[in-house]
């Protein structure tokens, strides 16, 4: 069995877990996924065990220690003291880092960790030369899709003309006021300007879907990101690691908006190392999204990774 951690403070911890543990399940590997803190997100399945205290991880672990073979804790500060604990009972330990900047949890675990699973090679420098030997870039863990819905059917789910190029605005798992307000000024334009054949997709976060006459359609947070950006022709987004990873994987054209100021300005460095135009929020004006939805240029030279499940599930028997 492969034990994965993750916290619930935001989707940048929970869905890379999540999405490793479904391709790994659906290679035939046993997985559980342990969570930790409050339920932001209602993914209901027998694999994955939320926690309620510390108490119940032990309780875990002590039922199902002769079972597992790896660890991989994905950080979050809920899931410090249930990833030294697994390393105590267990053995090993492995912790992924999906940003350019370490967050603070997985800082304290890098001096627990047995090998330290990096997304961007970026990372380094900023890690201490201490834990150099345990480094490995091995991606993001990107959600696969499991439904194979066209193109069409995707576009009849929300309504979109057939002739109509779709932008989609997304803000995160918790949403982005500053892309909300963008995302209204832009639909706002379109219809002022007499333009018909542009589609908004907005995700803002919240439980609303919301008709914006034939311009477009306001929908709540989903955590089937990858189906909304594959119809897309462009993205506007935040700079989590785990949205630039999908949009890379899709080949789409985005523009990133990187949330400053917060966990070590990880975002932006994340925007800066992913290849893709980076915006602020007062220079992303109507006619840079539009020029950007009419350009034919893929803008994105990205240096981010997307992970190999199999190579790395070779890793983890011991075959590489």
């Amino acid at each position: 069995m492969i034990l994965l951690i993750a916290g619930t403070a935001s989707g940048g911890h929970f869905f890379p877990a999540f999405s490793l543990g479904q391709a790994l399940r659906f290679r035939g590997q046993e997985v559980k996924l342990t969570v930790f803190g409050e339920k932001h997100f209602e993914v209901a399945d027998s694999w994955i065990v939320h926690m309620d205290s510390l108490k119940s991880f032990t309780r875990f672990i002590a039922k199902h220690k002769g079972d597992i073979d790896a660890v991989i804790s994905f950080g979050s500060r809920h899931v410090v003291l249930p990833s030294i604990m697994a390393k105590r009972k267990i053995g090993t330990l492995w912790v992924h880092e999906q940003n350019v900047v370490p967050g603070r949890a997985n800082k304290v675990l890098f001096h627990f960790a047995d090998k330290i699973l990096l997304t961007f090679h970026q990372c380094e420098p900023f890690i201490p030369s201490m834990f150099y030997k345990k480094l490995l870039v091995v991606g993001y863990p990107v959600r696969e899709i499991y439904e194979d819905l066209s193109g069409e059917q995707l576009r009849k789910r929300w309504n979109i003309p057939s002739d109509a190029k779709v932008v989609v605005f997304s803000g995160g798992s918790k949403g982005a006021v500053e892309i909300n307000v963008i995302a209204s000024s832009f639909i706002r334009q379109l219809k002022d300007k007499g333009i018909n054949n542009v589609f908004v997709i907005w995700q803002r976060g919240k439980d609303d879907m919301r008709m914006f006459d034939s311009h477009g359609v306001a929908v709540g947070f989903t955590s089937d990101l990858m189906h909304l950006f594959s119809i897309a022709d462009l993205i506007v987004s935040r700079a989590g690691a785990g949205t630039i990873a999908e949009i890379l994987s899709l080949n789409k054209k985005a523009l990133l908006v990187p949330l400053r100021g917060v966990a070590g300005d990880h975002q932006y460095f994340n925007a800066i190392y992913s290849g893709f135009p980076v915006h602020r929020i007062d220079d992303l004006t109507f006619d840079t999204i539009y020029d950007a939805l009419s350009s034919e240029e893929n803008l994105n030279e990205s240096k981010i990774s997307i992970m190999d499940y199999d190579s790395l599930l070779n890793l983890i028997g011991g075959r590489e």
